[in-house]
């Protein structure tokens, strides 16, 4: 092995001065998550965050039959954790839509104290609104207060004209990204709720909470830049693994790597019969759907493979709010709920699933004791695919349990309608416009035509 002598940079005036750059350069670099070192919060802004709740590992739902405290548990867990990010901490929010003052409200505050918030919608959804609504507020509030912060912690507010990273479709993704709160570090949640109040009493949701995993925050908040150009991603499909337990994945589903139907490729993989450990019922395969949306071809292969599950022997429930014509009758024969509400009886749903959960129990692949919960942002349809949609893979038993229980208990207890509603009647022509309003027809029983779907935005 042949030696080199290698003069040291530090014997040199040049060289000390070049360690000297990297120092000031390092000094200046941010903190795991995005904080700084330099004193970033304005003069006037508080020390401290308001409030001190630490989130954790697991799965949120919220019931809008139940009271104000059932209603807005998700609503809670989301509020909270912006009111307790520190100044020089960052939040990274990406919503479909954004329509809650009290959401508004904690965003600015947080920016005010010095934390970096950066927030992104469907553009043609903020636009929408008045000049006082969400996107404007949180737009021109956002826009203040930035020259002397470092960049890693400048905010704003911006839109996708349509899917952020993508090839059309729309920015559907809901993914929260909090650097800092109480004392959880690395905060990543993903669910079906928006960032708006209709979420809470109008939407059975779910959030699944990730913390204390650096890399998978960096990776999340890496997508999260590449959203915020506006532009097609070159990776549009990604996977990410952050454990053992846990697998992220991010939509448009493009690329060389999104082949197929994602989750019939995971379907493909059950077995119904044979089921140990624990897993299962009576040795047989569980399957559980909460969805709002099976729709289209993606929809209709779902269902179809669903069909094919069931005859072998697996026990499977669906609940789902909007089928069309081409995934109605392969429903047929399988335990299935349309999981709606007319609370007025006018023959228009007012509450909705709005969950997009895949639970199965059992075997699974080579594993006949498996455990397995997808979730997210997802419909099982057409326009998914092309559009921003993000969610976990959790090999999990107590996540899965968890899931599992909670879509038996609505299917177990649908809600209750006022009167003879559209759930009860013949619903005609469904179809989901680019916008994602529903559109369809009932005839109520004093012959007055209704859209049982007007209050019903899909995506």
């Amino acid at each position: 092995m042949t030696s080199h002598s290698v003069r040291s940079p530090l014997s040199s005036r040049k060289g000390w001065a070049v360690v000297a750059t990297l120092v000031l350069a390092l000094s200046l670099l941010p903190f795991a998550g995005g904080a700084t070192r330099a004193d970033a919060a304005p003069k006037d802004a508080p020390k401290s965050a308001p409030d001190s709740y630490t989130p954790r590992f697991g799965v949120k739902f919220n019931q809008p039959l139940g009271g104000k405290k059932q209603k807005k548990v998700i609503v809670r867990h989301l509020a909270r954790t912006i009111n307790s990010a520190p100044p020089r901490s960052t939040i990274r929010i990406v919503s479909w839509n954004i329509k809650s003052t009290q959401f508004v409200q904690a965003l600015l505050k947080a920016h005010r104290r010095g934390v970096g918030v950066r927030v992104l919608m469907a553009k043609s959804m903020g636009e929408r609104q008045r000049k006082s609504g969400a996107y404007w507020t949180l737009k021109r509030g956002l826009d203040t207060r930035n020259k002397k912060r470092p960049p890693a912690l400048r905010s704003y507010m911006r839109g996708c004209k349509a899917s952020c990273r993508g090839y059309g479709g729309i920015a559907h993704t809901k993914m929260y990204l909090f650097s800092h709160a109480g004392n959880a570090k690395n905060v990543v949640m993903i669910g079906s709720a928006n960032f708006t109040a209709v979420a809470a009493i109008s939407q059975w949701n779910d959030m699944f909470t990730v913390t204390n995993r650096p890399r998978l925050f960096q990776k999340a908040e890496a997508i999260f830049h590449e959203m915020a150009k506006d532009k097609k991603a070159a990776k549009p499909y990604q996977q990410f693994v952050a454990g053992k337990d846990l697998q992220a994945w991010w939509y448009p589903y493009r690329g060389k790597n999104a082949k197929g139907d994602p989750i019939v490729n995971v379907l493909k993989r059950v077995r119904c019969k044979g089921a140990t450990g624990g897993a299962g019922r009576n040795g047989r395969t569980v399957i559980r759907v909460g969805q709002t949306g099976l729709l289209g071809d993606p929809g209709a292969r779902i269902a179809r493979k669903l069909q094919q599950l069931r005859k072998q022997g697996c026990n499977i429930r669906v609940l789902t709010a909007v089928s069309d014509r081409q995934v109605k009758p392969k429903l047929a024969g399988l335990a299935w709920r349309f999981y709606t509400q007319d609370t007025t009886g006018d023959g228009v749903y007012d509450r909705y699933i709005h969950m997009k959960v895949l639970t199965i129990n059992g075997v699974w692949g080579a594993q006949r004791n498996a455990r397995l919960t997808i979730n997210g942002t997802a419909n099982w349809s057409p326009k998914a695919l092309n559009s921003d949609e993000a969610g976990f893979k959790v090999f999990r038993g107590d996540i899965t349990r968890k899931y599992e229980r909670w879509i038996d208990k609505l299917y177990n207890n649908p809600p209750r309608n006022a009167s003879r509603t559209a759930s009860t009647m013949r619903v005609e022509n469904v179809r989901v416009t680019n916008d994602g309003r529903v559109l369809s027809r009932a005839v109520l029983p004093n012959g007055k035509v209704v859209n049982p779907y007007a209050k019903v935005q899909l995506h």
